[in-house]
């Protein structure tokens, strides 16, 4: 009401920016604000309307200043700027000159300084301003500062400010982190895991590229797929209204139950009484050692078998998880026992096999329960073409080349307590370079040239088809190699019939047996699962 008894309006808004251009903010353009009215004949903060006027609407202005000029991005930030781009719906929403919010009742304690009343805005107003000139990276301080003068308390504040501007950083980064765990948890197979991993190694150690190919793409196909459903909720989790926060709700316990229902499922699987662990070395061999003992016994036992193929790392990883429970049986070696288990530096032989078991028993309550009869001994192999050049017929005539020849082996052989250290120093050799490599990858590097001497197994399926020579051992340096079975005491005390079935396999295998069933799978093609079971049907194993 004016000196003259007559009502106007008087705009504070030139005053309010004058003082704001004085400080040094820049104006950004005003929104203008439509609510409900609170009384039919009065609004927040301005007055009476005049007489007789019943206003169902009123209006406030929301002036919007920004300190300091236009900023530049460059590098890491602005690419977390680039990602902070709302979608439409969002942006159709906030960038808008005119807001219709209702806001929610936010009572203040009663008393007399607060006259039951307060000035909270509704916490709409500071989520969307925040939002509109806000990127992702740390919320600033000021941000912070307006959302608490706009009377909203601690909790809505993190809830509401400093989560939904930390969660698109949250979620990109979990995004990149699932992906390549998936795209790296290939490597969990080498060290007995499983995953889909487990395709690529055994197609490396097989020989069978379209297996490698199929575990490649599967470990892509899955790392874009889940991918895409973050992207999903991520997307999810920017939309604001009632109905998308009711379905995310809906989404996210659909989600936590099915992840449940999984976790239990596996550990139910996992740890079931009935339940025995059975791993494999990464060899063509083990594979169908592997096939061939699940066959067996669960068709004569009411055992399941749980089967983990081609542990990488061989002995090095599968005994310590033999110790401690995780695997239950293994197809394993009595010169590998001796020397890398029991840590003996002695040449192993077969008199000495008591003494190995009375010591795998006592010390490591684990037992060779049946010897399979065939002896996987190694043997040094030799480009053919550098054998006729040099005239190398033993391992004592390497001494001719020493220093010239680039020597390819597992990694296992370099670590081994018989393998590499015990050639150079039994012998008096050195080589060129060495080159570790997978078991399934040594025929191909030698038959290409990129290596020209390397480990062999007596059993070895491509042996017969490479084009080297084997060389005689005139030391007799490697010890005996022959297959047996290791398996845990206890599960045997528990499960007596187990014994029963793995007695079947005494004896049972030649190296003319295995040295062709590996030709089968790592030649032909075949499945060790197949494989093992024409073997198996032959000697009237199977029904």
């Amino acid at each position: 009401m004016t000196s003259t008894k007559t009502f106007q309006l008087f705009s504070n808004h030139t005053a309010i920016i004058n003082h704001f251009l004085d400080l040094g903010y820049c104006v950004l353009p005003d929104v203008h604000w439509r609510k409900q009215s609170n009384a039919p004949n009065k609004f927040m903060g301005s007055g009476m309307y005049p007489a007789g006027a019943y206003v169902t609407y009123e209006h406030e202005y929301i002036l919007i200043f920004r300190k300091g000029g236009k900023r530049t991005f460059t590098g890491a930030k602005k690419a977390l700027r680039q990602e902070s781009a709302f979608f439409w719906e969002e942006r159709n929403v906030w960038f808008s000159d005119l807001w219709e919010i209702k806001g929610k009742s936010q009572m203040m304690p009663k008393s007399a300084a607060t006259r039951n009343r307060n000035a909270s805005f509704p916490f709409d107003i500071p989520y969307r301003l925040v939002n509109m000139y806000s990127t992702m990276t740390n919320v600033d301080p000021a941000i912070l500062e307006a959302a608490k003068g706009m009377g909203s308390t601690k909790k809505q504040i993190l809830f509401r400010v400093q989560l939904p501007l930390a969660m698109p950083v949250i979620l990109s980064g979990i995004r990149n982190m699932v992906t390549m765990t998936i795209a790296l948890a290939g490597i969990a197979s080498f060290i007995g895991a499983g995953g889909l991993g487990v395709a690529i190694y055994r197609g490396i150690t097989t020989n069978n590229a379209a297996m490698t190919i199929a575990g490649s793409l599967l470990i892509a196909v899955l790392a874009l797929l889940v991918d895409f459903l973050l992207g999903v909720v991520e997307k999810r989790m920017n939309l604001h209204g009632n109905k998308a926060r009711k379905q995310n709700r809906i989404m996210a316990v659909t989600a936590l139950v099915l992840i449940g229902c999984l976790i239990a499922g596996i550990a139910v699987s996992r740890w079931s009484n009935k339940v025995i662990h059975l791993a494999t070395k990464p060899m063509t061999e083990q594979y169908i050692l592997g096939e061939m003992l699940k066959t067996v016994i669960e068709q004569d036992t009411d055992l399941t078998v749980d089967l983990t193929q081609g542990v990488g790392g061989g002995t090095s990883n599968i005994e310590p998880a033999m110790e401690s429970g995780e695997f239950d049986l293994y197809p394993e070696y009595t010169g590998t026992g001796w020397n890398m288990v029991l840590k003996r530096n002695s040449l192993y032989s077969e008199d000495q096999f008591d003494q190995l078991q009375k010591e795998y028993q006592n010390k490591l309550g684990l037992t060779w329960d049946v010897m399979l009869g065939f002896n996987d001994t190694y043997g040094i192999a030799v480009r053919k073409e550098i054998a006729d050049r040099y005239g190398l017929k033993t391992y004592s005539d390497l001494k001719k080349v020493n220093g010239k020849l680039i020597f390819g082996a597992e990694y296992d052989f370099f670590e081994r307590k018989d393998g590499y250290d015990k050639l150079c120093s039994t012998y008096g050799l050195t080589f060129k370079s060495t080159s570790d490599m997978d078991m399934g990858l040594k025929y191909q590097a030698i038959n290409s040239g990129k290596i020209d001497i390397m480990p062999v197994n007596t059993t070895d399926g491509q042996l017969s088809q490479a084009d080297v020579r084997v060389l005689e051992d005139d030391k007799k340096m490697y010890p005996s190699y022959q297959c047996g079975i290791v398996v845990r005491r206890e599960i045997l005390d528990k499960y007596p019939e187990l014994d029963t079935a793995l007695q079947k396999f005494d004896k049972i295998l030649t190296e003319d047996d295995m040295q062709e069933m590996n030709y089968e799978v790592e030649t032909k093609k075949k499945e060790p699962a197949d494989v093992a079971k024409t073997f198996l049907t032959e000697k009237g194993l199977v029904k």
